[in-house]
């Protein structure tokens, strides 16, 4: 079959109903393709949030673990701090206190900044999110010149 209706030279060639109906099935596949990049975007995203909420779970438990062993260790000091025969014992003992609150202030730090992904994971996420805005507004457009071929 041929995709034009006969006529002459001079007349003007219009597409046949076959070649009409290709446009919005292909226009369908490439809809379909993006819809599908789209969802695989989503669940890398998806993958990377998760990683963060629980690097993020694990530092939150971790200050509290240090805020534990920074309490212990202070009021272990308290009870020594008047014996000479453990002098040696007290230092070491305010040394590993003073590098837990270090220790914690880092994992403050990290909270307050919100770092939990490594540079290399955020920034794929910040493509990622760059890449599901393109892919939602070209859904959106791939949809309205649909709706408009389907008006004409």
């Amino acid at each position: 079959m041929r995709p034009f209706s006969k006529g002459s030279k001079n007349q003007r060639r219009t597409p046949s109903i076959k070649t009409k109906a290709l446009k919005p099935d292909i226009q369908n596949r490439e809809r379909e393709a993006i819809i599908l990049e789209k969802e695989e975007a989503a669940k890398r995203h998806a993958g990377l949030e998760l990683t963060r909420g629980r690097r993020e779970e694990a530092t939150r438990q971790s200050i509290l673990g240090l805020e534990e062993k920074i309490t212990a260790m202070s009021q272990q000091l308290s009870l020594t701090k008047g014996d000479p025969s453990t002098a040696a014992d007290i230092r070491e003992l305010y040394a590993r206190r003073d590098e837990a609150v270090q220790q914690q202030q880092q994992l403050e730090d990290k909270v307050r900044r919100g770092a939990y992904l490594s540079p290399e994971e955020e920034r794929a996420m910040e493509e990622l999110e760059d890449r599901l805005e393109a892919l939602d507004a070209e859904i959106e457009y791939k949809g309205q010149v649909s709706l408009n071929r389907f008006r004409v």
